[in-house]
């Protein structure tokens, strides 16, 4: 099974979702975690006030899959170990994040 190892790539990604984080931080005084933003849009503690932030951010995540697909021409490949512990590791330690 080959990867695409590209460290430079994935460093730049991560200090862009960084500096974002902080800044929604600075401003706004809170956390850019998804359980947190796609809870206050959804009933029934719908917040008025982060309504359009929260469903253009989500729409972001949604409209990522097919703009990719325009602009790339196909969809990336995914490969999904086979191995029960590492997915159950992988599901908790997601879990305990969210």
């Amino acid at each position: 099974m080959e990867t695409e190892f590209t460290p430079l790539s994935s460093l730049v990604g991560g200090i862009l979702i960084g500096i974002s984080a902080v800044i929604l931080l600075i401003t706004n005084g809170r956390i850019a975690g998804i359980s947190g933003i796609v809870s206050r849009i959804l009933p029934p503690s719908i917040h008025r006030s982060e309504l359009p932030q929260g469903l253009l951010f989500v729409g972001g995540l949604i409209l990522a899959i097919p703009t990719w697909y325009f602009i790339d021409g196909g969809m990336p490949v995914n490969f999904v170990s086979n191995n029960y512990l590492v997915l159950s590791m992988a599901g908790l330690l997601v879990g305990f994040g969210a």
